[in-house]
């Protein structure tokens, strides 16, 4: 098994990742655009979809299922409209979509996926439980423990859903070995500042960061590797506005090798961690 962070092809924003079995993967979350949908694709060619786990209902989360469904529901969308939550949210009805296997947030238990299960991954999904108009504050975290793996997503997740978040969470991130998080809301200083307060920095921690979504580049990475054992990837756009401004280049100038900046990241199956800097989209 590994896991992949994809750069989405937009240029702020955007998270897309793929589990990849032998056989098949699973997909959290699947970026913002067509170009987005047909990286995905590619990255699983020959491989089933078994499972599409979406963190909150935001469009640069559903580019996939916006324009890679089957022909028949991409018939709907386009006549009821892209760009509308509410409305692929009917057409799809993704509370627990058995028959499309889409996971959507508003859980907080363990889904027994069967080849999942064969494959002895520990996969759990957490609901911040939050009663919001804000899709950010519903912001599903994703658990995924295998052999050397200890790796959690949270979404988009704002302070407000951290704080709600089951105390389980924390105590995982805290005892686990070597722990992988994809820090929320694309790097969003407060947004992770509030998620780095409940996490004893104890050890070696490796953090990645998905998209862009702001000027607040260095203090984010200053906030995330205080501590000199962190490690943090950022996977965006080589190209990206935000790509060689001062911001990141006073990053990669006092971080070194702690900062990495890709456009792909790779968890490997022995949970080690390699980059492709190559934007390989095009």
């Amino acid at each position: 098994m590994k896991i992949t962070h994809f750069a989405s092809t937009a240029d702020r924003y955007g998270d897309m990742c793929i589990v990849d079995f032998d056989s098949y993967v699973i997909m959290i979350d699947g970026g913002r655009t067509k170009k987005d949908a047909v990286v995905l694709s590619k990255a699983f060619k020959g491989k089933r979809l078994h499972c599409f786990i979406l963190s909150h209902w935001h469009n640069d989360h559903y580019g996939f299922i916006k324009f890679d469904l089957d022909k028949k529901k991409d018939r709907l969308l386009k006549y009821y409209g892209y760009g509308s939550a509410e409305i692929i949210k009917k057409i799809i009805n993704v509370e627990e979509d058995k028959k499309n296997n889409i996971i959507e947030s508003g859980l907080d238990k363990m889904i027994i996926l069967p080849k999942i299960k064969k494959q002895n991954v520990w996969t759990k999904f957490y609901s911040s439980h939050i009663t919001s108009d804000e899709e950010n504050d519903n912001s599903l975290v994703t658990v995924i423990k295998y052999n050397n793996i200890n790796y959690f997503s949270f979404g988009d997740a704002t302070p407000d859903a951290i704080k709600n978040y089951n105390k389980e969470i924390f105590y995982l991130i805290n005892n686990s070995p070597n722990p992988i998080i994809k820090l929320p809301h694309h790097g969003s200083l407060g947004n992770c500042s509030a998620l780095l307060e409940k996490i004893n920095n104890n050890g070696k921690i490796r953090y990645i960061i998905s998209g862009l979504g702001g000027d607040y580049v260095y203090d984010t990475v200053k906030a995330v590797l205080s501590n000199v054992s962190n490690y943090l990837y950022w996977v965006a756009k080589r190209d990206s506005n935000y790509y060689g401004t001062e911001s990141f280049r006073q990053a990669q100038q006092n971080y070194g090798n702690r900062f990495v900046y890709a456009n792909r990241v790779i968890v490997n199956p022995d949970g080690s961690i390699r980059c492709i800097k190559e934007d390989l989209s095009r």
